[in-house]
């Protein structure tokens, strides 16, 4: 950060020294009265081993290759986090500890990756449940990869036999075959590729803690108190058309503000910005007003274009029917056909006795009679 940004810093902190203080202590106390109004939690802890030992290998009775621990542990969990884990779980125990969601919800699942073991944290407000629920969801992620692994070499078994009854009784093959089929019967009845290496015998107090509940409010209020000078030095230097126009560069300039500045606590910011923008009610009325008399300007422009247009159009109209009397003839026949529909009734008297012809002969003309 440059000299200048380091100033401009120190100066809007110390501005806005006292909010920043009393949302600090705000946090503290909001997260310690939440705690404690939430009561004592405690927690349990029940490890298990997973092997990565293939099951070729252990049919074939060779070494495995190499095998990527990091995909191993990828698996584990991913099992782990499954529904039917917590399924079986709490049908084994008869729903002793809970339904599979209350167990899926209280239970965290947590790999080391410097072996090959899975954690299964449960979290309770009882120290007892939270050991029971613990060891029940391991026990079923155990009984739950046994059943993977028979339903794999159960399926082996069958492609083996079938392979059997294809060779011949003399083929050198059926031993070998033979072999790898006694193997895993013998696998079947133990097809388990954990065990558990740890169960949970007692639960930890993790709640209330008053320095640690305090640490977490102190945080929380320094991001908030953060944020508000952030958007308060954002919006001092913008006018409010920019303020409500220029949404996506506000929403960077906060998250760039408040992330640079809380990354060396430990703290990630990962997204950040502004919602929407609540304006005082006399600010509001004049933004409505503003924004109405705008609509109506440009209305009343649309409304003179198009009167200018129609204005033109009529000219244009006026010029064609001068240079041809033709033209201006037909158009009073069209004006005269529209009148002609709203009239129920007409009456034509010729006069003088000259008839019909002579009636319509004078009715429509299409030039003027010459003059003698």
């Amino acid at each position: 950060m440059t000299t200048g940004g380091v100033d401009a810093l120190k100066a809007a902190i110390r501005r806005s020294l006292p909010l920043l203080i009393g949302l600090i202590v705000l946090g503290i106390i909001a997260v310690n009265v939440f705690q404690q109004a939430r009561g004592a939690r405690y927690e349990a802890t029940s490890k298990v081993l997973v092997t990565s030992t293939p099951l070729t290998s252990i049919i074939s009775g060779t070494q495995p290759g190499f095998v990527d621990p990091e995909r191993v542990q990828q698996t584990a969990i991913g099992i782990a986090e499954s529904s039917e884990v917590y399924r079986v779980a709490a049908a084994r125990n008869h729903q002793q500890h809970g339904s599979a969601g209350d167990l899926q919800s209280a239970v965290s699942v947590s790999a080391d990756t410097n072996n090959d073991l899975i954690s299964f944290t449960a979290s309770s407000s009882d120290p007892e449940e939270a050991v029971g629920m613990a060891n029940a969801v391991a026990r079923g992620y155990i009984g739950f990869r046994k059943r993977l692994a028979g339903a794999q070499i159960a399926d082996t078994i069958k492609g083996l036999k079938e392979s059997l009854d294809q060779l011949p009784s003399d083929d050198p093959k059926r031993s070998r075959v033979e072999g790898n089929l006694s193997r895993l019967q013998v696998l079947q009845d133990n097809a388990s590729d954990s065990q558990l290496v740890e169960s949970a015998t007692s639960a930890g107090k993790t709640s209330p803690a008053p320095l640690k509940d305090s640490v977490v409010g102190l945080s929380i209020g320094l991001i908030i108190g953060l944020l508000l000078i952030a958007i308060r030095e954002a919006v001092a230097g913008r006018t409010l058309d920019e303020v409500l126009s220029a949404k996506a560069a506000l929403d960077a300039e906060l998250r760039d503000y408040v992330r640079a500045r809380v990354a060396e606590s430990g703290v990630e910011v990962t997204e950040l910005g502004v919602k929407d923008v609540i304006l005082p009610g006399e600010i509001r009325e004049l933004v409505n007003k503003v924004v109405e008399a705008e609509r109506v300007a440009k209305a009343n422009l649309i409304r003179r274009q198009e009167e200018t247009a129609a204005t033109r159009s009529l000219l244009n109209t006026a010029r064609l029917m001068e240079e041809n009397p033709l033209l201006l003839r037909l158009k009073e026949l069209e004006s005269l056909e529209r009148l002609v529909e709203k009239v129920g009734r007409i009456d034509l008297h010729a006069g003088n006795g000259e008839g019909l012809d002579a009636l319509l002969t004078r009715l429509v003309r299409l030039k003027a009679p010459e003059s003698a």
